[in-house]
């Protein structure tokens, strides 16, 4: 093997002095993109922190598992395991000393968009060792400007953001030939999540190919392959205790590891039907795309982003195969390593590099195009709506300011964060589903957890986790722990353990009741809604009691929405809620039965001054459908509820 960086096959990768230019201007432009880029991502993580909008639980572990590891604590009771069984993100203890002197969740969120913002430097440096600097900022912009990142920065908060940063200077020195600073930064990018070890392996056998000295093809080799056996087969099996099964999520190849290898190798053509099956080539456009497919103009170097793309083709997870999550974290210094590679093969040839400025212009075009079209900016701007906080999330800071700290609570997942800095905090969905996440362990909530605050309507666990026999989990929740309502408002419940019901929400009643607003409305020939009582509709709050009867068993799960009608006609607001907080729905009730339930709407948000008609229709939760209703009161089946006046 030689020692100098490639071989004669290999030309193209070999950095070229470069002339002077004016550095000092366009690293001024370079870090003003930067810090562009980290104060609006910053703003928005904030704004969605404040409006709620966090609603999976992955900021909220990270959160607490820093705050318990300054309280002599490993254990992540959110996850019921300590956090090195979920994943070996041993860069959190880097992370601690820096959340103790500011102990908050957004702490985590504002190091997220450096370390994405910052990572746009190593890129310019990659780009710079082979073009100019004007050129190098172009790209640093198209990296900040691509879809995939963005969204990586606003979902949740997860130490993989790190792997971007590290990973890209690993590869700078790679590049560059700089093998202590290479190395640095290899163990620093190895501490942020198991499977960063695999793409050291890649390196190993990429350094082997151009034919490097055996220093950069055995050590990524040995180092990568070492660890991922570490943490594969010893750390994280010691803190998982078969809690989180993440061999599920390939249980289609097989039920062990080597099972699955035998199965890939040996059943090529369906592994392929897998990888390329349903939307995958569409997540693949939307990776390369933005970038118009020229890092598959240097395959070779695309081969190192193997390992991240079969991890993700190949499970059975959806979420993995889209980029709207944070799964393209550790692939995107790779992505760009090979357009800039791909980028100097091209200007390396005498008929294309007088094109240069048609392809690097056709780049910038496409990122913006599918900035705009996919990305989260115009997103950010279209949804601002959601970002500011409305009658439900004032609601929600008041039910929060009666947990008690340091108590032991269980919850839904947009409240996670907000509760985060404490010993014991569990989440809900858990309860729902009866198991613990990617497990079939059965979940059993600590004994000792006092409180509990839900929203019955939040989207994760009552509607990815939904199944309509799991309000018999959330009945026996309620039954066995004897809980009572403290306070109620809208889809929002605060319970409090061994405490006397303060707020009834729903009541089997003994006869036929009297209705203020009898309608008598049949409902697939199983339910009748016998009409209303309207209690108040004050301060932006519909108050009513509504009124049931079952006729006979039903399997669909009812629920109601409420439209907001403006005087033209037109439909400026609707709201979807369930029946009797989910505890007892429809398909729970025996036939006789007569029900009457609480029903408190937040009126929507955003609505322009002026009279509005509400009206009440029914629909199935279980497919989305309006159910048959006689007699029907208008094309939709919904019934009228009253008149507002919004000034």
């Amino acid at each position: 093997m030689e020692a100098s960086g490639c071989s004669r096959g290999f030309h193209y990768l070999i950095p070229m002095p470069l002339k002077q230019d004016k550095k000092n201007n366009l690293y001024t432009v370079l870090w003003s993109m930067i810090g562009l880029y980290i104060t609006f991502f910053s703003v928005v993580s904030f704004l969605k922190y404040r409006a709620f909008s966090y609603n999976d639980f992955d900021l909220a572990i990270h959160a607490q598992t820093l705050w318990n590891i300054w309280h002599s604590s490993i254990y992540s009771s959110i996850l019921g395991i300590d956090f090195l069984g979920n994943h070996s993100h041993l860069i959190i203890f880097l992370l601690a000393p820096v959340y103790k002197l500011f102990p908050h969740p957004f702490t985590l969120l504002f190091l997220q968009s450096c370390a994405l913002g910052v990572a746009a430097y190593p890129v310019f440096l990659l780009a710079r060792t082979f073009f100019s600097s004007r050129l190098a900022v172009v790209i640093s912009l198209l990296y900040l400007l691509y879809p995939a990142l963005g969204y990586v920065n606003l979902f949740e908060f997860h130490p993989t953001v790190f792997a971007t940063l590290f990973l890209s200077f690993s590869l700078l020195y790679f590049i560059q030939n700089k093998f202590i600073k290479f190395l640095i930064f290899t163990v620093l990018s190895l501490l942020c999540q198991e499977n960063i070890a695999l793409v050291f392996i890649m390196l190993g056998i990429y350094a082997l190919i151009l034919r490097r000295s055996y220093k950069w093809v055995l050590i990524p080799l040995l180092t990568g392959g070492a660890y991922f056996i570490f943490c594969a087969a010893f750390l994280m099996p010691h803190f998982n205790k078969n809690t989180v099964q993440f061999l599920s999520i390939y249980g289609h190849l097989g039920k062990t590891f080597p099972e699955i290898i035998i199965n890939i190798i040996t059943h090529p053509v369906g592994v392929l039907r897998i990888i390329f099956g349903g939307n995958k080539l569409i997540y693949l456009m939307k990776l390369f795309a933005p970038l118009i497919f020229l890092p598959f103009i240097h395959p070779l170097s695309l081969i190192l982003v193997l390992p991240f793309l079969m991890q993700h083709l190949l499970s059975l997870r959806g979420t993995e195969t889209t980029i709207y999550y944070h799964y393209a974290a550790e692939m995107i210094p790779f992505i760009f390593l090979s357009f800039i590679l791909a980028l100097n093969f091209l200007f390396k040839q005498e008929k294309i590099k007088k094109y240069k400025f048609i392809i690097i212009s056709a780049a910038v075009v496409s990122t913006v195009i599918f900035n705009l079209t996919l990305g989260p900016y115009l997103r950010v701007f279209k949804g601002v709506n959601d970002l500011k906080r409305d009658a439900l999330d004032m609601q929600k800071e008041i039910l929060l300011k009666q947990v008690p700290d340091g108590a032991a609570v269980v919850t839904t997942f947009e409240f996670l964060p907000r509760l985060a800095n404490r010993k014991e905090l569990y989440s809900f969905h858990h309860v729902y589903l009866g198991f613990y996440t990617l497990s079939n362990k059965p979940y059993i909530l600590p004994e000792n957890t006092a409180y509990a605050l839900l929203d019955v309507n939040d989207l994760l666990t009552f509607r990815d986790f939904y199944h309509p026999q799991r309000f018999l989990n959330f009945k026996r929740f309620i039954d066995t722990g004897n809980w009572g309502v403290v306070e109620a408002k809208d889809t929002l419940v605060f319970l409090k353990k061994n405490t006397p019901n303060s707020d009834m929400l729903y009541e089997l009643l003994s006869a036929r009741p009297e209705v203020k607003q009898g309608l008598a409305v049949d409902i697939n020939n199983e339910v009748v809604f016998l009409g209303f009582d309207l209690i108040s509709k004050e301060a932006g709050l519909l108050n009513l009691n509504i009124y049931w009867q079952s006729i006979k068993r039903t399997q669909i799960d009812l629920n109601l929405f409420f439209d907001f009608i403006d005087e033209r006609g037109q439909l400026m607001g609707r709201v979807m809620r369930p029946l009797c907080y989910r505890i007892f729905p429809s398909q729970a009730w025996s036939p006789g039965q007569f029900i009457r339930e609480k029903k408190e709407i937040f009126y929507p948000a955003g609505l322009p001054a002026g009279a509005y008609t509400v009206k009440m229709g029914f629909f199935n939760y279980t497919d989305g459908q309006l159910c048959a209703v006689t007699p029907r009161h208008d094309p939709l089946g919904r019934v009228f509820i009253t008149q507002i006046e919004i000034k």
